[in-house]
């Protein structure tokens, strides 16, 4: 019985750990990436309110990017941006 109680334990503490989402959130600010700089986003991008990316560098992201604004996310002119 103890034992049952703590597997259990352990698979409810493992399984809130694993439902946590790592996300880089933008709310409406901007966000500027320069010639040769990195992002490593761990999860997702969500661009809130008018937010915007100058992006001159790379971005890695490993989840989703949402965009809820009604503006451009990432801005054109920077010709060398890229985002993975």
């Amino acid at each position: 019985m103890k034992w049952t109680k703590i597997i259990t334990f352990v698979i409810l503490i493992q399984n809130l750990i694993l439902a946590q989402q790592i996300e880089l959130t933008n709310n409406g600010d901007t966000l500027t990436l320069q010639d040769g700089a990195v992002l490593y986003v761990e999860g997702g991008v969500w661009n809130k309110t008018a937010g915007e990316i100058y992006n001159d560098g790379t971005i890695y992201i490993q989840d989703t990017i949402k965009h809820d604004a009604n503006n451009k996310m990432f801005i054109d002119n920077l010709p060398s941006g890229q985002a993975i």
